[in-house]
């Protein structure tokens, strides 16, 4: 046998002859490997950097009136009238535009009642309010601008009964059903509706329950 084939048959020469065939590939994947497992180590080591929080918006605090507390709204004199009603409405809102027949109802009934004052309490200006009761055919002269949140109406629209002492002792709210306008009519001691019966002759007959 000559010696050269005799080289390359041995296991040696046969090892030599597969790492010089494997040896480009092999190192290719070791370096990709290797490129790898680099990246990695170093993604995780460096620190993370975690975007500031933006700050929380600050939390709507707005107190609720109940009844059994006590209000207070500038220019109105609580212990200048037996009864004190707030209509809180506020321009553009569609319950309050919802209300309007029944206020205007109430408004009728009442009459010239010296017992109940009633008051339109609205945020917006005191021309834009009056504006917006005249849409409607609301007469009332006592017209204030004043916050949701001063008196403590969580929405509108709002009726409140606050009575001499500025104690509200009773509240409704949202839009009224046939039952709670029939509680407002009683705690205002206002005959309700009936056919045949015109508004005149009520309040007539509510000036005399008050004498």
């Amino acid at each position: 046998m000559d010696p050269e084939q005799q080289d390359q048959s041995s296991p040696a020469a046969q090892a030599v002859t597969r790492e010089k065939k494997v040896s480009p590939a092999f190192r290719f994947v070791v370096l990709v490997v290797a490129l790898i497992v680099f990246g990695v180590v170093i993604a995780y080591l460096r620190p993370v950097r975690r975007a500031a929080p933006e700050p929380e918006e600050p939390e709507e605090t707005q107190s609720q009136t109940h009844p059994g507390d006590k209000i207070e709204l500038p220019g109105e004199n609580w212990e200048a009238n037996g009864l004190t009603v707030l209509l809180v409405m506020s321009v553009g809102c569609d319950h309050c535009e919802a209300s309007a027949p029944f206020y205007k109802e109430l408004l009728g009934k009442l009459g010239n009642r010296k017992d109940v004052h009633v008051v339109a309490v609205l945020p917006q200006s005191v021309g834009q309010s009056k504006d917006f009761l005249d849409r409607f055919d609301l007469n009332i002269t006592d017209v204030k601008q004043a916050s949701l949140s001063s008196i403590g109406a969580k929405g509108t629209p709002t009726v409140m009964v606050v009575d001499k002492s500025g104690v509200v002792t009773d509240l409704w709210l949202g839009t009224l059903n046939d039952a709670r306008r029939s509680e407002i009519l009683k705690r205002l001691k206002v005959p309700e509706s009936r056919p045949g019966v015109s508004p005149a002759l009520i309040s007539h007959i509510a000036a005399l329950r008050q004498d």
